[in-house]
């Protein structure tokens, strides 16, 4: 049987934690590439050590 884990919004004065530098991330950086309203890709990156978080594919065609 599988366990239930419950998801609740993290306090405000908590931040997450750059995996690479290990700084508090108060702020993250998006860069965006793509053609307007047909798809675009976003990149999210540590602002202080510029790694790479994550990824997002954006399509609304």
């Amino acid at each position: 049987m599988a366990k239930k884990i419950d998801v609740v919004e993290a306090p405000d004065n908590v931040y997450p934690i750059c995996p690479h530098c290990k700084k508090e991330l108060k702020f993250i950086w998006v860069k965006t590439k793509g053609f307007g309203f047909i798809e675009r890709k976003q990149f999210l990156l540590c602002p202080h050590c510029k790694t790479f978080l994550a990824f997002g594919n954006i399509s609304l065609a």
